[in-house]
């Protein structure tokens, strides 16, 4: 019960997470900031590779946990 439920939870977060992701490449695309930091496409990068453990990581917690 537990790991479906933790497994659940880490699934959700990575969706949200790959959401704001895209909806800040989005932005930044449409050129909606004026002045974007030179780190702007380093931390899309590193929200990316969160959002991918996190999926990798909640799959694994509904498998190795049920």
């Amino acid at each position: 019960m537990l790991g479906i439920l933790l497994g659940s939870l880490f699934i959700t977060l990575s969706a949200y997470q790959f959401y704001q992701t895209v909806h800040a490449f989005k932005g930044l695309k449409e050129g909606n900031d004026k002045d974007p930091s030179p780190f702007a496409l380093a931390t899309l990068w590193s929200s990316t590779v969160i959002a991918v453990a996190l999926s990798f990581a909640g799959m694994g917690v509904l498998l190795f946990l049920r």
